[in-house]
């Protein structure tokens, strides 16, 4: 199904439609993500908006969407993509690395409120291919028990 996860209806429509189909939804990937090169400098209004929107808004929409629909269903698990740009900013990326902070961020908060509804999040944070950075790419869980 077409969508834009920046537009909370969509996300929205996503989540129902999956409902719809399969009775509940058990696991959600919120996995989209831009990194547009820009020099902070040269930085607009539209590029900023359109990272926030795609990055933050489009994964925040999904954990919403998805966590209204698994917690009263009995639970479920929400993955979401950051970068590892949330710890090591890259020159000519502010953009995305404050992006990938805040989702960071998005991640670690709804594993906390989310543990009860016995929706477990985990997050994603990997490097690029090309760079040499150390082997942080990791999994951050709940610490929440379930019941």
């Amino acid at each position: 199904m077409p969508g834009d996860v920046s537009v909370r209806a969509d996300c929205r429509a996503a989540v129902e439609r999956c409902v719809g189909e399969f009775g509940r939804i058990g696991v959600m990937c919120a996995h989209a993500g831009i990194a547009d090169p820009l020099a902070l400098p040269d930085m607009t209004d539209e590029h900023w908006r359109r990272h926030m929107g795609i990055n933050v808004d489009g994964a925040t929409y999904c954990v919403v969407e998805a966590a209204r629909a698994m917690a009263p269903a009995s639970g479920g698990v929400i993955i979401c993509t950051s970068s590892i740009n949330a710890w090591y900013v890259e020159e000519i990326h502010a953009v995305c690395n404050v992006t990938t902070a805040a989702v960071r961020a998005l991640i670690r908060s709804a594993a906390i409120d989310l543990a009860k509804h016995r929706v477990r999040v985990n997050g994603r944070h990997p490097a690029s291919p090309t760079r040499c950075w150390p082997p942080l790419s990791c999994t951050i869980r709940c610490s929440g028990r379930y019941t």
